[in-house]
């Protein structure tokens, strides 16, 4: 049995069921809140030759492991989750279950790049902040400045 006579027509598979793969939108969600699944149903895209997709592909995979590198990975979810979950909530074709689950998984990544972008909080480059904003360690040029609760400066060690 072959792709091109499942239900005894001639007639490829795809168009007897295209699956999730070939709606745009549900595979612009899987790419964004599950890539591995999301580039998977890119590449079973049939409109595309295997060039296009080893492109696709490799473009998305460095611009996802940069943007991860550079932070701006949590700045895009905490962005992009919920205007996306907002969009699919609004699209009828799809179950409740399938748009339920959408949105409690924009819901999560959205809270969980909260979290990232927050862990930062009033530290700057040479030091770690406590509650109060202040570094108790602090790096300026050539000096180190170790400051005490109350951010008084108490040491001063320059080099």
């Amino acid at each position: 049995m072959n792709d091109s006579d499942v239900d005894g027509q001639d007639r490829p598979r795809s168009a007897l069921a295209p699956g999730w793969h070939a709606d745009d939108f549900l595979l612009l969600g899987w790419l964004l809140f599950l890539p591995p699944l999301g580039l998977y149903g890119a590449w079973q895209r049939t409109e595309y030759t295997d060039r296009q997709k080893q492109i696709f592909v490799g473009v998305f995979i460095v611009v996802w492991l940069l943007s991860a590198a550079i932070g701006f990975l949590a700045l895009v979810y905490l962005v992009a989750c919920p205007v996306y979950a907002w969009l699919f909530w609004r699209k009828h074709e799809y179950t409740a279950n399938t748009r339920l689950g959408f949105a409690v998984a924009a819901g999560i990544l959205a809270v969980a790049s909260l979290a990232v972008l927050g862990a930062g909080g009033a530290s700057n480059r040479s030091g770690t902040a406590d509650s109060s904003g202040c570094t108790s360690v602090l790096t300026r040029g050539n000096c180190t400045y170790y400051r005490d609760s109350d951010c008084r400066v108490i040491a001063r060690q320059c080099r």
